[in-house]
């Protein structure tokens, strides 16, 4: 999938946008990991897709990091409306 329709599909998984806007950011999970400060294991986590319902202030971070509004991060959530 490319960006613009993966950010359109809004039925994809969090764990599924977290890797495609790692890998689009040219990121390691460890480097996500740091610039996030979060724990290597949670990220691999959160991307495998064990980790499931992650907080807001996690998805908060993993935006900043991507520098992309965290509702671009919740499948669930229509493209919008917005954070604050």
């Amino acid at each position: 999938l490319n960006h613009r329709s993966l950010v359109q599909d809004q039925r994809l998984p969090f764990h599924k946008l977290l890797k495609h806007y790692r890998i689009m950011n040219g990121l390691s999970k460890a480097q996500v990991a740091k610039q996030s400060g979060l724990c290597y294991q949670y990220i691999f986590s959160l991307e495998k897709g064990t980790c499931k319902n992650p907080s807001i202030s996690v998805i908060s971070k993993l935006a900043e990091v991507f520098q992309v509004n965290p509702s671009q991060l919740l499948p669930h959530v229509s493209s919008r409306k917005t954070l604050k």
